[in-house]
């Protein structure tokens, strides 16, 4: 049997950022290239759509929950470095350091 390798958690985060950079940019490459623009933004909207229809259900229902929500997913999952600054009623996504706009920017060049 072969010993699988673990992975540090800046590499899991790294390889999280260019897996979702290079699905979403390839889909969207691929519809607008063979369906044109318009069906990327109607799958950007339903996309979106079925997005806020999971995000209620996980009760993600206040500006606070929703910024908690995504900087939890984006610090951890991918590594950026944001933080949230709120009152009663907003909340603010502070992002020093985006790690997928650094994966796309890495996959550009």
């Amino acid at each position: 049997m072969v010993e699988i390798p673990e992975l540090s958690k800046e590499e899991v985060q790294k390889t999280a950022s260019e897996m979702f950079v290079g699905i979403l940019t390839g889909t969207g490459a691929y519809i607008r290239q063979k369906l044109g623009p318009e069906a990327e933004d109607e799958l950007g909207t339903m996309a979106a759509e079925g997005c806020a229809m999971n995000l209620n259900a996980l009760g993600v229902d206040t500006p606070l929950k929703y910024a908690l929500h995504y900087t939890t997913m984006s610090k951890n999952l991918h590594g950026s470095d944001v933080n949230v600054e709120c009152d009663s009623k907003s909340a603010v996504i502070d992002t020093k350091t985006c790690a997928t706009l650094k994966a796309a920017m890495e996959l550009k060049e």
